[in-house]
Formats: C-alpha cells, sequence, structure tokens
C-alpha cells in the first residue's frame, strides 16, 4: 500500500468508510492565487501547555478543554521560533488556495494568499510547515464543500521535534481594535472555520490552535554556591528519544460546528479523539521499527547563561507516546574574574555586560531520562524535569578549579 492511501486509511476508526485512492471530483486541484484579492494576516493564539507531574491533580480537571487562550507569542513553555511557520488551506467551494504564513513578529503571520472581498472561506491548517513531505485537506466523505469541516492528512511528520505541532480548531475576523489590544477581547470560538473576506489591509483572522504533540520540558539552574564560584553558559542541546517511529502520518478529522465544541472529536462520542498518528510503511510494506532519533532543542554559539533563578528552559515535542529520554548539553565554564584588555582595562560585552575568563570549553554531560519517570501525557501536556548544575563532592576535593559541574536530574 502507497504511503497516501495508508495516510487516507487513517480516519476510517470514526465509523465512515473512506475509499483508498478516491478523489472528490467537485473539488478543483489546489491554485497559490486569485485574480484581483488581497493579502491576508494571521494573529494566532493557543491554548496553553498543560504541565502533568506524577503528583496531584488528574486529567479530568483538564477535560474537555483547558480554559483561556494566549497569544502564541507568549505560549510557555515557547517553541522554537524558526519553525513557525503556518500551513493554511483557504477553501471556498470550488478553489482552494494554499499557503505558508510566517512569523513576522508581534504575533503577526504574513503571506501571498490573496481573498476576494465578500468571498466565503474554510480556513483549514496546521503548524510547522516544515517537515511536513505532504499535506493535503478534502471534504468530509459526501460533502461536496467545506462548511461542514475537513480531512487534514500529513505524511510522514517527524515523531520528535522541537518544533510545537499543532492543527487550527477554531478563527474568526480580527477586527482593528483587537489587532491593536494584541489579543482577542473575547474568545475565538472552537469548531468554526468561516471566514469573510475583506477589503484590502483588512483581512486579520484570528486562528485558534490546538497542540497535537507532547512535550517534554527542562529547567536548568545552576546551584547558588557554585555560582558564586563560576559562570555557565549552554551553547547547545540535544534531545534522544528512545524506541521511537522516526515518522509517523497525521490525520486528523476536523467536524465544523456552531456550539464551540472542540472539532477534533467524534460528535457523536466526545469521548473519542478524531486525532490519528499512523504507523509509517517502508517499502517492505511493513511499519518502519522503532528507533532512536535525536534533534537539537537548542542551540547558540553564543551560550544560554544559567541563572540561579528559574530560566525558561527548553522544549522538545513529540508523539504522545512513553519513551525514555537522554539530554546532552554542551557548555562552556566561566571565572567570576572580569576579563581585561591589554592596557588592564575591565571588559564589557556590546550590551554593557562584564565579561569573564573562560575556564573549560565544550563540556558535555549527559542525563538519562527513564520512562518510568515522565507519566504517559496526551496531546498538549508537558512534563517538566529539572536540572541543577552543581559539581561532585570528590570533583571539588580533587580539583580547586571546580570546573566541571554535573547535571543533576529531578521529576
Amino acid at each position: 500500500m502507497s504511503q497516501k492511501n495508508n495516510i487516507r486509511l487513517l480516519l476510517s476508526f470514526v465509523g465512515t468508510l473512506l475509499l483508498a485512492g478516491c478523489q472528490n471530483n467537485n473539488v478543483e486541484p489546489p491554485v497559490v492565487n486569485e485574480q484581483d484579492g488581497t493579502t491576508m494576516e494571521l494573529m494566532p493564539i493557543s491554548t496553553r501547555f498543560l504541565d502533568v507531574q506524577p503528583w496531584g491533580g488528574s486529567r479530568a480537571d483538564y477535560f474537555p478543554y483547558p480554559d483561556g487562550y494566549v497569544p502564541y507569542d507568549v505560549l510557555y513553555p515557547a517553541p522554537v521560533l524558526e519553525y513557525r511557520k503556518i500551513g493554511v488551506f483557504m477553501t471556498p467551494d470550488r478553489k482552494t488556495p494554499a499557503g505558508d504564513f510566517i512569523y513576522e513578529g508581534d504575533n503577526k503571520w504574513k503571506s501571498t494568499i490573496l481573498v476576494k472581498e465578500g468571498h466565503t472561506y474554510y480556513v483549514y491548517g496546521f503548524m510547522p510547515r516544515e517537515g511536513a513531505v505532504d499535506a493535503e485537506v478534502n471534504p468530509l466523505p459526501g460533502e461536496t464543500t467545506y462548511a461542514p469541516g475537513a480531512d487534514l492528512f500529513i505524511e510522514k511528520y517527524t515523531s520528535l521535534t522541537p518544533a510545537d505541532v499543532c492543527v487550527i480548531v477554531g478563527v474568526r475576523y480580527a477586527t482593528e481594535e483587537e489587532e491593536t489590544a494584541g489579543h482577542p477581547l473575547d474568545m475565538v470560538p472552537l469548531g468554526q472555520f468561516e471566514y469573510i473576506g475583506h477589503e484590502e489591509g483588512k483581512n486579520r483572522i484570528f486562528v485558534l490552535l490546538k497542540h497535537l504533540y507532547a512535550g517534554i520540558h527542562f529547567k536548568v539552574q545552576i546551584d547558588p554556591e557554585y555560582h558564586k564560584l563560576r559562570n555557565i553558559k549552554v551553547k547547545k542541546v540535544e534531545l534522544t528519544a528512545h524506541e521511537i517511529p522516526e515518522f509517523i502520518n497525521l490525520g486528523v478529522r476536523l467536524t465544523a460546528n456552531s456550539e464551540g465544541k472542540d472539532p477534533t472529536l467524534d460528535p457523536t462520542n466526545p469521548s473519542v479523539s478524531n486525532i490519528e498518528y499512523g504507523e509509517v510503511l517502508g517499502d517492505n510494506g511493513l511499519p518502519l521499527t522503532p528507533t532512536d532519533v535525536t534533534v537539537t532543542i537548542y542551540e547558540n554559539a553564543d551560550g544560554y547563561e544559567v541563572l540561579e533563578t528559574e530560566p525558561d528552559g527548553f522544549l522538545g515535542c513529540y508523539v504522545p507516546g512513553r519513551y525514555a529520554f537522554t539530554l546532552r548539553t554542551t557548555y562552556d565554564v566561566y571565572d567570576k574574574n572580569q576579563k581585561k584588555d591589554d592596557e588592564g582595562n575591565p571588559v564589557f560585552d556590546g550590551e554593557g555586560n562584564p565579561v569573564y575568563n573562560l575556564v573549560r570549553e565544550d563540556c558535555v554531560a549527559e542525563n538519562f531520562i527513564n520512562r518510568s519517570i515522565i507519566p504517559d501525557l496526551e496531546a498538549g501536556e508537558v512534563f517538566t524535569v529539572n536540572m541543577l548544575v552543581k559539581p561532585t563532592y570528590l570533583y571539588q576535593m580533587s580539583e580547586p578549579d571546580l570546573d566541571n559541574p554535573k547535571l543533576i536530574t529531578t521529576p
């Protein structure tokens, strides 16, 4: 069976028979632009990540959907900036303009997609656009328009990523006042995808994003006593998930509604999700064997200075499941003596901060996180692992330099 046919069968669990390879002949092939249209911009907002710990609270507290929305710019933990690209399908009855919305700052994402004033569209999409080998959207089986909803298919999506994998689950026109405020004055309704094109310069759409992956969040702090002697700057953080599928096929059935219900849930049984994480088949027609997958979740040559106070940390996202992880951190160690130039003057960086002496470069620490430590997470849930930079007692006794700290893991 081909990969594409495999995707088309992902949503068969909802009880509607899908014929592999069938096309809806009433839907024309996608086009990029429409003549005499006006450009658009998106203003995404998102549900928060839900921090899940092995103690306290229950998942029932969060069902059916977490309250409140935040502008995507201030989402915490913050997803990696470079992956902020949203693939959007504008789906009227006859044509399907498709394009990418690229982040431009201040929670605005712009595209070259053109829409016509007064024309009705149904907005479906996902993020990040990178990494998707192939993506398509089709009307629900038996439908000829996109008003009732759509099936979104993404073929061969990576299973471990620094990106926040999301699907659009609601849209609403944004007024100029709301754009100025930077956030919606009332909630964007779940389950509504209709948008009517406006005149030039006024095509702004709030889109509500739902996380499709779980997350593991690493908070790194430095031991206060050690911080009196040394500064640590993290340069690179690599995350490995063990025995995980390298890729998945992702299918989401989005059922439109006017009641504010989550469109990814089965309307006949809201306890059932219409999100399917399907296996990718190899050339032999069998599912690929799980393997170790490694991604870089942070990299900066200048380094991220680890502080005593709680930092934002680093986020990795993965297809829901229970896996073991290894965190590999590359960092530099500096002393507390301010560097001086050839004339004996203290040296400062471009922002006026003192520059210290490099004691050791490119140190590496590895931390293994057993799968028994991390609870089973659902999409949108994140588990936090606290890391403490602290030298071992034996090292303090043997090396007065104290330049080889260890990362200690605590849930």
